[in-house]
């Protein structure tokens, strides 16, 4: 049987030890269970939290201890948080892009407040970080977005950012 790549995709929990610190242990076997289900994986999501509470260098642990454990295995890329600026998420672009991982996530922006960026501001965020970054892209539509079309420059690039 041909071996395909995983449509599927899970957002990996990061786990804690009982002092608070990054359970490197726990991770490594929870993304042993991930590999032996054959379904792809993103880590350090904001989305139930941890990567809020996650220190510069505990995110870049999960960044490769992930890479160690995913790549050649299973497809792999990485979550992160909401950016306030594009800076930000070039930041973490170029440490998934040591850690080895196969993609991310562009998120949306997030400046705080209720603050909604203009679509030229968002058009604007999103080339920047396509221009800096040397993987495959992938973002996601959230409500922050849904009043804004995807912008022409990405519907042209479709190897950029895929939506």
């Amino acid at each position: 049987m041909e071996s395909r790549p995983a449509s599927t995709f899970v957002i990996s929990l990061t786990p804690f030890a009982a002092d608070g610190s990054l359970d490197e242990e726990g991770l490594r076997a929870h993304l042993c269970r991930l590999v032996a289900s054959g379904i792809g994986v993103y880590v350090g999501g904001s989305g139930s939290g941890e990567g809020y509470v996650r220190s510069a260098p505990e995110r870049r642990r999960v960044l490769e201890i992930a890479s160690e454990v995913l790549s050649e295995q299973v497809p792999v890329r990485a979550m992160g948080v909401e950016p306030r600026s594009a800076r930000e998420m070039i930041a973490y672009a170029e440490q998934v892009a040591a850690a080895g991982l196969d993609a991310m996530q562009v998120y949306s922006l997030d400046q705080g407040h209720g603050y909604r960026p203009r679509p030229e501001e968002l058009d604007g965020y999103l080339w920047r970080c396509s221009m800096r970054c040397r993987f495959r892209l992938f973002s996601r539509r959230t409500r922050r977005w849904a009043t804004t079309s995807r912008p022409s420059w990405c519907r042209s690039s479709s190897k950029r950012i895929h939506t």
